[in-house]
């Protein structure tokens, strides 16, 4: 899937590169498909398989029976909603005889020729396939991990403190449930007031202890967000800052500040996960456990119903990924239109286009806040499915406990305390299972500000202008000088005297192939 509206050509390269077995980050295709804000052109998309060891042809066919002919995948060149040029991935022909088509806005999905007729106006194509030069690249998933191993790597202590806490404070968590219990079939029956106040007291205490944990538990959890976050904002700025000056001239400030934003959503998870999932999951064991001591049959019902959550889970899984990766990439469109288009307030007043900009800042944020909309709906339908089977469940241990009392298997302490545990079984599952689509979000979040940290650091000069614009230098003094930026020549044997303006371009970006450059 395309991470931004222009990433369309390199979505269908790097689908068909992960596709051989290969990997590939989307800024890395980026940078060697020379991407820029329209996106990748045809000719960049050749150069960037020829460097993965593809082989790569762009051919304009004259119609779709020519198509149907080709033995290899394609990359189409076609226009959508009436006016927008996009790529799309050709897979071949099913057993029904439609295409197979795998679109980086909506993912794969199958069409008749009048339907791609409609769009694949150009006839124009890039047919790919491996050669045996193919490589997996430089990037690859194992270095994803050691990059993501190495974040964590000085919490684990840290980490390994909130586990044993969790599993203490889930353990815990059943004495209410036990109290309950004995409360009603032991110990007011038996009238010994000595035994209930030394009972309660012993459970207050309990609950003390609980909660002086759960105290520990906040603030081990706080110092963790902290350190994490710290770590993880570090590692990035620093890798940013030493990223090339091109790579800034061809990103949009929005679309890099809003990788920052990404933070959040990683801390977030973290949260969920370390804070509230992993909690959860012990909660269920124990509790599970329990249930399964106490009368065996509510416990294996819960069982049967597990499959069922996990089906609801799966159902929803793509739909909410899908809907997040496309909030998240509309928030970093709708981020730096905005933010560049204030920078650049003094050029829309002067050719007095604040309208345009208004009508164009307007469908932007439409669109972003119509991808919300869209995330908040197909969560509320997740949490209605799961609520209806929680609903079921629950009536179901109602009918086995109620018609155990009445047979005189169960006393009605066990049926209240059974009924209370259960209560808690359904959120508990929903959360763990809730917590795999979040971990998906933050992986689309990481891998999102990873595009960046992967690339190549600038590779830094050496032989430079030796003084800054915050020397006391008015003026520069160049005589027969070869300036190269990167490996290009900018200036060949070239003299003149520059201002304190000309330090600075010099100073900062170019180094000296031959000649002199000194104060004048």
């Amino acid at each position: 899937m395309q991470q931004e509206s222009r990433d369309c050509g390199i979505a269908c390269l790097s689908s068909i590169i992960n596709y051989y077995g290969g990997f590939c980050t989307f800024e890395r295709l980026r940078e060697l498909s020379n991407s820029d804000y329209e996106g990748a052109s045809l000719q960049g998309l050749i150069q960037a398989s020829e460097i993965f060891g593809l082989n790569a042809e762009g051919l304009q066919a004259d119609s779709i029976d020519e198509l149907k002919t080709v033995t290899t995948f394609a990359i189409l060149h076609v226009i959508v909603d009436m006016r927008y040029s996009h790529y799309i991935v050709w897979y071949g022909i099913d057993k029904k005889g439609r295409h197979i088509i795998g679109d980086p806005r909506s993912g794969i999905r199958y069409i008749f020729d009048d339907e791609l007729n409609q769009i694949w106006k150009s006839k124009i194509l890039l047919t790919v396939e491996p050669t045996p030069g193919f490589t997996a690249i430089k990037t690859s998933r194992f270095t994803t991990f050691l990059w993501i191993s190495d974040l964590v790597k000085k919490d684990r202590l840290t980490l390994a403190s909130l586990l044993l806490v969790g599993v203490v404070i889930s353990i815990l968590g059943l004495v209410t449930a036990i109290f309950s219990q004995k409360l009603i079939d032991v110990i007011i029956p038996s009238g010994d007031r000595a035994l209930l106040v030394a009972s309660i007291a012993l459970v207050g205490l309990i609950l003390l202890a609980r909660n002086g944990l759960t105290y520990i538990k906040g603030r081990l959890f706080v110092k963790l967000e902290f350190d994490m976050n710290q770590r993880i904002v570090s590692k990035f700025y620093d890798s940013l800052i030493d990223l090339p000056r091109i790579f800034f001239d061809r990103r949009q400030l929005g679309d890099i500040t809003s990788r920052l934003n990404d933070v959040k959503r990683i801390q977030n998870v973290i949260s969920l996960v370390v804070g509230n999932v992993v909690l959860n999951a012990i909660t269920l064991m124990v509790v599970l456990t329990y249930i399964l001591y106490l009368i065996p049959s509510v416990g294996v019902t819960f069982l049967l119903f597990v499959p069922i959550y996990y089906a609801i889970s799966k159902r929803f899984d793509r739909p909410i990924l899908t809907a997040q990766k496309n909030a998240m990439i509309h928030f970093a469109i709708n981020e730096s239109y905005y933010i560049d288009s204030i920078r650049g307030v003094e050029s829309v007043k002067a050719l007095n286009r604040q309208e345009h900009f208004k009508k164009r800042n307007s469908s932007i944020l439409s669109t972003f806040l119509k991808k919300i909309y869209a995330l908040g709906s197909i969560g509320i339908s997740y949490n209605f499915v799961l609520g209806l089977v929680n609903t079921v469940f629950l009536i179901t241990v109602f009918v086995i406990t109620s018609y155990s009392v009445l047979n005189e298997k169960m006393m009605i302490g066990e049926l209240v305390a059974v009924i209370g545990l259960c209560s808690t079984l359904g959120p508990n599952i929903s959360s763990v299972l809730m917590a795999n689509i979040k971990v998906k979000e933050a992986s689309v979040a990481f891998q999102r500000m990873f595009d960046f940290v992967s690339l190549d650091p600038e590779i830094r000069e050496t032989n430079r202008v030796p003084f800054s614009v915050s020397s006391e230098i008015l003026s520069l003094s160049i005589d027969g000088v070869t300036v190269k930026r990167g490996e290009k020549s900018i200036l060949n044997d070239f003299s003149l005297k520059a201002d304190k303006g000309a330090v600075k371009i010099f100073a900062s970006f170019l180094s000296i192939e031959k000649g002199r450059a000194s104060p004048a």
